[in-house]
């Protein structure tokens, strides 16, 4: 069965750990960030909109500037006209209706002032302007050109603002040429100074007064240097700074509680006024949120995107390492009968690689436990024959000693029971070698097992050795993580001597500190799952070597028999060539019966010997199937009665290796032998193997062609 689910556990999986690690990380970096991004980008707004306020206002002090010195030339132009410095007061008048309808419609009027005061307005209306500051001053020579602060006009009964121009006369100042200007007009110019939607301009005096406002109620009535009492907080400050000359700007409060920021430049040509305006800071904020808002945002998904990789890259990590865990917690109670996922056998990295090396493993393990089973049920059933065997043969060999007794009794019973002997050495010579086969057949299984055991442990530590490289690399990404928190402590240090300007850097660095303690952690939680897993491929190589011994031991235990099966069935062929010299050695009956006797023990002994043997190897091959039943495998049988070519092999041997006793048997022709050796004593052996007696040979007598039955006395001994 594939391995998709692993065993439950209470702890956080290693890809929910990676994805709230990055995730949580990224959230946190990502909103310092974002924060630190809107904070500078709406301070940068913030300044580059003031940047560009201070601008617009000196441009358009610079054009209010230039219309003053327009209405100072073209005072100038009147000013030395023929008609003006001859004096004439009709020209003058005249002159003063022709030009009435040729001014510029900010001029509410021109007039001409005389040395004395007089002045002469086009609708021919007089009076005197003598205590006016702006007509001393041009009298006394002060200036030529000027341009007076607001005054009430004495024709026109509204408040006004003249420009002034000297007339020369005879090298002096004779006189000037008036242009009023209402302050109406004024303040329509101020008016058309525009920031942001709802920013107005305003013009201040030399003495902090406001002299044009769009706000009407404003206009003459309030003072920047008394701004207090008007209930502007902040307007005294920006006030004192406009009298003094200076580009600037300044943070005032309306009685209504709104920020406002008035930015001011001085009006060259002017007795020290100052245009100013007025915008809300809302306004001037409103880039700087547009901006905070599109970082947030593009923060906010930049975070999503960040947490659904790192969600599916801890997926891609934990899944093959849980079927790893999977396997190796099944490969521990034994179960063979597992496939790993192909996709994590798929990868090209580490993960990939210790998934390969766990399937070779299971690979290796399954096949080494279906030979070793396969072979133990081999050995099992092989040592069950052979001892089977071994008792036909101990019967055997008491059928022939209890004939070597009877040789003494009588020619007939000699032959009878040689007969039978022959009958049975044969079937047991014939046993013995299929005994030699299946040992030398079990032998080459056994050495075959053990060399697959011994690939099967060095496969499970090639996988411990995969194991700890992973461990290896764990352990580099921890000290990662350590450099990683040691250069966090570092840019805290530096970020604290920085002072005020290092606090975003500080909270920068203890971030990626926490950072590199979490994937320190991260990384202790792996490495501590790599050593689990070496501990069980461990487990599993410490199995299979306490398995290799015990195989080496039925290797050696089959030789031993084979051994035993090879020097046996050299026994049986000497019995063989005795047998077929019985006819001439019958005259020895009583020596040959005692040698028999003394064979019969011996090799009685012999197959006690291999009866132990046979037994000590079934023990073995017992165990060997008790421990390999640890191992569960689909498809392969546990039983011993599922192993090939054994059935019915007992049965087999048990009803065709017994002849019945007193059934005699057909002589073989071509067993006679006229030589005789010289009698020897027997010797033991202790190697379980049938000794050829070289003392003594039994025959048959040569009998005559119509003899049908063989007695005692056809048996002689030599």
């Amino acid at each position: 069965m594939e391995i998709n689910k692993t065993r439950k556990d209470s702890k956080t999986s290693i890809g929910t750990t990676i994805a709230l690690i990055f995730g949580l990380s990224t959230l946190a970096v990502m909103t310092l960030l974002a924060f630190v991004i809107a904070s500078r980008s709406f301070s940068s707004a913030d300044e580059l909109a003031q940047s560009y306020s201070i601008e617009v206002v000196k441009a358009r002090a610079d054009e209010l500037s230039a219309m003053i010195s327009r209405y100072t030339r073209y005072a100038q132009d009147i000013a030395i006209r023929d008609e003006t410095i001859r004096g004439d007061r009709a020209e003058i008048a005249s002159m003063l209706t022709k030009l009435t309808g040729k001014v510029d419609k900010e001029f509410a009027e021109i007039f001409v002032v005389w040395s004395n005061g007089d002045y002469l307005r086009p609708l021919g209306d007089t009076g005197n302007l003598a205590d006016r500051d702006y007509f001393k001053d041009i009298m006394s020579g002060k200036a030529d050109n000027l341009v007076a602060n607001p005054v009430m006009s004495k024709s026109l009964g509204v408040p006004i603002v003249i420009v002034a121009s000297a007339i020369k006369r005879n090298g002096r100042n004779d006189g000037l040429i008036g242009i009023q200007i209402t302050l109406d007009a004024l303040s329509k110019t101020a008016s058309s100074v525009k920031l942001g939607k709802t920013g107005s301009g305003l013009i201040v005096d030399g003495t902090g007064l406001i002299i044009a406002h769009g706000d009407a109620d404003l206009v003459m009535k309030v003072n920047t240097l008394q701004g207090s009492e008007a209930r502007y907080k902040g307007l005294e400050t920006a006030g004192k700074a406009m009298i003094k000359g200076e580009v600037s700007n300044a943070l005032i409060t309306a009685p209504d509680g709104t920020r406002q920021m008035i930015f001011f430049a001085p009006v060259s040509g002017t007795p020290n006024w100052s245009l100013g305006v007025i915008i809300p800071v809302s306004e001037i904020q409103e880039s700087g949120r547009t901006i905070a808002v599109l970082v947030i945002a593009f923060s906010v998904v930049a975070v999503l995107i960040i947490i659904t990789l790192s969600f599916f890259l801890g997926r891609s990590i934990a899944k093959p390492i849980k079927a790893i865990a999977g396997a190796a917690d099944q490969l521990a109670q034994g179960r063979l009968d597992m496939e790993l996922p192909s996709s994590a056998l798929r990868r090209s990295d580490e993960i990939g690689g210790l998934t390969r090396s766990m399937k070779t493993t299971i690979e290796r393990l399954q096949e080494v436990v279906s030979e070793v089973q396969n072979s133990s049920t081999s050995v099992a059933h092989g040592a069950s024959e052979l001892s089977t065997a071994a008792q036909q043969m101990a019967t055997g060999i008491a059928g022939i000693a209890e004939s070597s007794q009877q040789l003494s009794q009588g020619a007939t019973e000699q032959a009878a029971s040689a007969e039978e002997v022959s009958a049975s050495v044969e079937q047991m010579g014939a046993n013995i070698k299929q005994n030699a086969d299946n040992s030398f057949q079990t032998e080459k299984i056994a050495t075959k097992a053990a060399g697959d055991a011994r690939q099967g442990a060095q496969a499970v530590g090639e996988t411990v050795l995969a194991m700890r490289q992973i461990a290896e690399k764990t352990n580099i990404i921890e000290e990662i993580a350590r450099q990683t928190n040691m250069l966090s402590l570092n840019a805290s240090i530096e970020a604290a001597r920085a002072g005020e300007h290092g606090k975003g850097f500080a909270v920068v660095a203890s971030e990626v500190g926490k950072l590199a303690e979490r994937s320190k952690i991260a990384a202790g939680e792996i490495s501590a799952l790599s050593k689990q897993s070496v501990e069980v491929a461990e487990k599993a190589g410490i199995m299979l070597e306490s398995m290799v011994p015990d195989i080496q031991k039925t290797a050696e235990l089959v030789q031993e028999i084979s051994v035993a099966s090879r020097e046996q069935d050299t026994g049986t062929q000497q019995i063989n060539q005795a047998i077929a010299q019985l006819d001439t050695v019958i005259q020895q009956n009583a020596s040959i019966s005692e040698e028999f006797s003394a064979t019969s023990e011996e090799i009685a002994s012999q197959a006690s010997m291999v009866a132990g043997t046979t037994e000590e190897l079934a023990s073995l091959a017992g165990r060997l199937q008790e421990v390999m039943s640890f191992f569960k495998l689909s498809g392969i049988a546990s039983t011993a009665s599922d192993a090939p070519g054994t059935s019915g092999t007992q049965h087999r041997q048990s009803t065709s290796r017994q002849t019945p006793q007193g059934e005699p048997s057909k002589p073989q022709a071509g067993t006679t032998s006229s030589k005789a050796m010289p009698p020897q004593k027997p010797s033991r052996q202790t190697t379980g193997v049938a000794i050829k007696k070289p003392s003594t040979g039994i025959a048959l007598r040569p009998s005559s062609a119509d003899s049908k039955t063989i007695s005692d006395d056809d048996f002689i001994e030599y």
